[in-house]
Parts: structure tokens; C-alpha cells; sequence
């Protein structure tokens, strides 16, 4: 903490990641979170990114990303990995895309979208 009491930012984590995680804090906060049912009848914008967490800080990344967006109907995790190398899937909205597979490359993951447009695949 600085001499005013303010926390100071950990000068171990580098600056994209905090900026990547800040983003993702700005975008959940600015937009409805409106619960996503397992009965959606609209998947317009939508897509299926798989992820492999390889390491404890890639489980991390993602147990938080799950606590973040939990009644989101932005990321909505469809396959929980409880294990390293098990995969993780996540039904990902339009406004979402961008941001989440940067967050997870700039973390050291290597997301793949499964699914280019939901709408057409179900």
C-alpha cells in the first residue's frame, strides 16, 4: 500500500494482464447480466471456444472467469476441465469474443473456437 493508503497495483503482474483483466471487469459491469438458460432459442453472434488449461495459473484464470460471468448471458461455461489438460468450453457472445480470447491468449492459453456461429450449428 502507498503512504495514503491506497493499494498500489502488484508490480509482479504485468501491465497487459491487469489491462486484459480490467476490460473484461468493464464489459461484465456495462452490460445486462441476464441469465443464460440451457433452453436459449437465439444463439445469434454466438461461438464455442475450447480452451486447455495446462497449468495451476491457466485453472486459475479460468475458475475466475467462471465466478466473473456465473448468471452472465455473455460467457457460459458448457464444459468444466477439474483436472489440468481437461478441456473447457464456453458458449461466448458477440460482444465477448474479442475480449475473452485475448484474455485468454495474453494469460498463456491457447483458446480455439469450436464453433464459428452457433446460430447455423444448432
Amino acid at each position: 500500500m502507498s503512504q495514503r493508503g491506497v493499494a498500489q497495483p502488484d508490480p509482479l503482474v504485468p501491465v497487459h494482464r491487469r489491462i486484459s483483466t480490467a476490460l473484461l471487469v468493464l464489459l461484465l459491469t456495462t452490460t445486462s447480466p441476464l441469465a443464460v438458460t440451457a433452453d436459449r432459442e437465439d444463439y445469434e453472434g454466438f461461438i464455442l471456444i475450447r480452451v486447455v488449461p495446462r497449468t495451476p495459473k491457466h485453472q486459475d484464470t479460468l475458475l475466475n472467469l467462471n465466478r466473473a460471468f456465473a448468471g452472465s448471458e455473455h460467457i457460459d461455461f458448457w464444459r468444466h476441465g477439474s483436472q489440468l489438460l481437461q478441456p473447457v468450453e464456453m458458449l461466448v457472445s458477440k460482444e465477448m469474443r474479442v475480449p475473452l480470447l485475448s484474455h485468454l491468449r495474453l494469460n498463456g492459453m491457447r483458446p480455439r473456437v469450436q464453433v464459428a456461429d452457433m446460430k447455423s450449428a444448432v
